[in-house]
């Protein structure tokens, strides 16, 4: 190979391994890039899909009353059950609670339900010696049972 065609290898294989290099980089950037993107759609995609499923649900189709009997029966299973259940050695039974925990729908159906809260036992050797967060929820069910009596 002549000298002055040596050259012009040498500086072309220079600034190809430089233009290389800055391609090179430029791909792991726009790969990055893609990748929070689909990240993204991804996130909106399974977000959209929890929203259309809460639309579409059956259970929000049923009637306020079928929903409450439903609820109800969870609650009371037996004669024994209470919606509120304040027992020996700080044990609390809550079923009340913990349904209205599942969505904001079924907390909307079961607070507009006073009946639901009414069933209250404290075991008569606790009611003395209630912890703080079981004498706020004995008032949360007193408030939400509106004026009902309590059972």
């Amino acid at each position: 190979v002549p000298s002055d065609k040596l050259e012009q290898i040498n500086a072309f294989v220079t600034d190809t391994s430089e233009d290389l290099q800055r391609y090179d980089r430029a791909v792991i950037e726009m790969e990055r890039q893609l990748l929070a993107i689909q990240n993204a759609r991804d996130d909106l995609r399974r977000r959209f899909d929890n929203a259309q499923s809460l639309i579409a649900s059956p259970i929000r189709n049923l009637p306020l009353e079928a929903l409450n009997e439903i609820f109800s029966w969870c609650c009371w299973r037996d004669e024994s059950s209470y919606s509120l259940s304040l027992g020996k050695a700080g044990s609390v039974s809550c079923p009340t609670l913990r349904l209205s925990w599942v969505c904001s729908w079924w907390r909307k159906c079961i607070q507009s339900s006073p009946d639901l809260w009414s069933s209250i036992e404290v075991t008569s050797s606790r009611i003395f010696h209630l912890n703080p967060s079981s004498i706020q929820l004995f008032r949360m069910y007193l408030s939400n049972s509106e004026k009902r009596p309590l059972d």
